[in-house]
């Protein structure tokens, strides 16, 4: 079973078209503790490209994450290793980010990072908000009288 991790679980194959669809970014993210992961970026990289059909697979925006920082002591993927993926997979350097998501480390400049290279992609007039949705916060005494579900 410690193989389907890191490939994804066949039975779970075919969501793939639905699920990257209209995406605006990718965020590929492997433990810097377990080489096997960072060998699966090549494998999950197609795989989103394959399945999500931008109009533009050469430009597509992609951030790495190299996370679980906080055991830099068990360490076997090096940055430079990392960075040089980074450098080989895109005409133009992919933003790279060490994080640990245990001790919220740079967690969220990598978030930002990915979120302002969808805004850049300029499709979000395409998004849709159904009208049931609030953004507004929920009343002080916890009563809530929205008709959504």
């Amino acid at each position: 079973m410690i193989n389907d991790y890191y490939i994804g679980q066949e039975r779970f194959q075919s969501l793939g078209v639905g699920f990257y669809r209209g995406a605006d970014v990718c965020i590929l993210v492997y433990d810097i503790t377990q080489p096997k992961s960072f060998e699966n970026l090549d494998t999950w990289r197609i795989e989103f490209l394959t399945q999500a059909s931008p109009s533009d697979t050469q430009n597509f925006p992609f951030v790495v994450i190299a996370n679980k920082l906080d055991r830099e002591n068990d360490r076997r993927v090096s940055t430079q290793r990392a960075q040089t993926w980074c450098a080989k997979n895109s005409t133009s350097i992919l933003p790279f980010f060490e994080t640990s998501a245990k001790a919220a480390t740079e967690v969220e400049a990598a978030f930002r990072k990915a979120a302002q290279l969808a805004l850049s992609q300029g499709t979000m007039q395409a998004d849709f908000i159904p009208e049931t949705i609030s953004f507004r916060g929920s009343p002080a005494n916890g009563d809530s009288k929205s008709s959504c579900c």
